[in-house]
């Protein structure tokens, strides 16, 4: 309960510091914009964000808890689900063509770029119903910020993480193609080490993160006609 955990870290005046160590991608368009609510939830712990794509290491020097996204099991680890997330296409509005693209099949036909990850194009375009594609060559990116970036200056069509593009779409620099929303296999979870008790702060800021994924009532996003037809 968020309301018993800050009531007990509220106890005297100590600064508490807390070191997370996540991803970029997840840091700059899921987390910077709701740290101020925890920051004022929490008014005595101070954060230090890590922002790395390897599962750092959790040694003496290293931080009290990461934040990743994957199957949910790591040696060595315990894992708390946090959220899970859902998979869609999107684009530039001018690659988009607006309102020319009314199918998912015709997403094939633009070019596309990819973050590497273990479930992509080929996916997304079996649960549109579509087999047998044969996928044009891709640009490719390690990291998911900088696909939706690629994705923002027209280099491709991205299928993009809803947790991590909704500040893009809400900008109108992308907009939603026609399609499904393909389930995650990943989820995102907090992971600390097995032997190592889990600090107030810590607890605490797992606690938020979940009530955060709950509180999320932002509707799907339109498809780039509708979105079209409210920027006219």
């Amino acid at each position: 309960d968020i309301a018993a955990v800050a009531a007990n870290l509220h106890h005297g005046d100590s600064i508490v510091r807390l070191r997370i160590s996540t991803l970029h991608s997840l840091t700059y368009c899921w987390l910077l914009p709701r740290l101020p609510d925890f920051c004022a939830a929490f008014p005595n712990i101070r954060v230090n964000i890590e922002a790395n794509i390897a599962l750092t290491r959790f040694d003496e020097e290293g931080p009290d808890l990461g934040i990743r996204h994957g199957p949910g099991q790591w040696p060595g680890l315990t894992a708390h689900h946090l959220m899970d997330d859902e998979l869609f296409p999107v684009a530039s509005p001018a690659l988009a063509g607006v309102d020319s693209i009314i199918d998912a099949r015709q997403i094939a036909d633009l070019p596309l770029v990819s973050d590497m990850a273990l479930q992509g194009w080929r996916d997304w375009f079996r649960a549109a119903g579509i087999r047998g594609l044969a996928l044009p060559a891709m640009h490719t990116f390690s990291d998911s910020t900088d696909a939706m970036r690629a994705a923002v200056y027209g280099i491709g069509a991205a299928l993009a993480r809803k947790r991590i593009v909704m500040p893009y779409l809400q900008r109108y620099e992308l907009v939603r193609l026609p399609g499904p929303a393909l389930k995650a296999r990943f989820a995102y979870y907090a992971v600390h080490p097995t032997h190592r008790p889990l600090a107030p702060a810590a607890e605490a800021f797992i606690e938020w993160m979940k009530q955060q994924a709950l509180d999320e009532r932002t509707p799907m996003p339109a498809t780039a006609d509708a979105q079209a037809r409210t920027h006219a």
